[in-house]
């Protein structure tokens, strides 16, 4: 049986995100999110074809890597053309100092503060300031957590307006921690990633610190994300329930797919990606349960 590619990604999503909503469970059982993360384990569970297509319902978590995959494109579909129409692409980075725990929350108020008091000098300046802001969380040692912007704004101008505004009304921000560069390939990408970076090189050494990360996404609930700003068109975080085109249907036999450890298998008992996860991924979700 010939296995479409997004079959496969989506297992090997499915596979991550259900054994860290597991782990979540488990080890935060007071948790304000604890049903969403139970919501979580249903999520793409069941696979049923309707008129040649695999349907499966969603979470639409943000720990969950099967539908922030369906977010991420849904965003760069919205946001991208809007961005290739910029003269002057610049990608910015605002960060202060990590705080701990207990400050993490007067964090994220005050830098949301002043990014209002921003944009609205710019409005008042008249100096065509837009572009999109990305919010982003980092667990950093010692219980610090580093609470962050991305953007993407039109003119290199613009862009060092906005850096002396953030150390005006921030001292305890380094200048040498704020980043100014023209926009690539690698700056958009950077910008729609995941915000909490789940499966990077630099929190693969947290992804076991299950109270943690149930506390940053306590914290960041109902914080919206992507934000544009200077007369970009807002998109959605969320999404409408999508289907997964089948593209080799014809070879698909079966009416229902159940998840099954690691792969969906129909009713005769066929598997439908072989999906098996890789010893760095087992690695990575040691201390989950199975």
């Amino acid at each position: 049986m010939q296995i479409n590619e997004k079959f496969l990604k989506r297992a090997r999503a499915k596979y991550f995100s259900l054994r860290l909503s597991l782990a979540l469970i488990e080890y935060n059982p007071d948790s304000l999110l604890l049903n969403s993360y139970k919501n979580t384990l249903f999520c793409n569970k069941n696979l049923h074809k309707v008129d040649n297509k695999l349907i499966g319902s969603y979470c639409k978590n943000r720990w969950c890597l099967v539908c922030n995959r369906i977010r991420t494109a849904s965003l760069i579909n919205a946001y991208l053309p809007e961005l290739e129409k910029f003269n002057d692409a610049q990608f910015v980075t605002l960060t202060l100092p990590t705080v701990t725990e207990k400050d993490l929350y007067y964090r994220i108020k005050e830098m949301e503060s002043a990014w209002r008091l921003i944009i609205e000098l710019a409005r008042k300046k008249k100096i065509g300031f837009k572009g999109i802001r990305k919010k982003e969380c980092t667990l950093r040692p010692d219980n610090y957590y580093h609470y962050h912007y991305h953007l993407i704004i039109e003119g290199r101008k613009n862009a060092e307006w906005l850096v002396m505004q953030w150390l005006k009304r921030f001292p305890i921000a380094s200048p040498k921690a704020q980043d100014i560069r023209k926009a690539d390939e690698r700056s958009y990408k950077e910008l729609f990633k995941y915000f909490t970076k789940l499966v990077s090189k630099n929190m693969g050494r947290y992804i076991d610190d299950f109270r943690r990360l149930d506390f940053m996404f306590s914290v960041l609930k109902g914080v919206r994300i992507f934000e544009s700003f200077g007369g970009i068109r807002k998109a959605d975080e969320n999404f409408d329930d999508v289907e997964l085109q089948a593209i080799f249907v014809n070879t698909i036999r079966g009416e229902i797919w159940r998840w099954v450890v690691s792969d969906w298998e129909n009713e005769f008992g066929d598997l439908l990606t072989g999906y098996k996860p890789s010893e760095a991924v087992l690695e990575l979700l040691s201390k989950c349960p199975k």
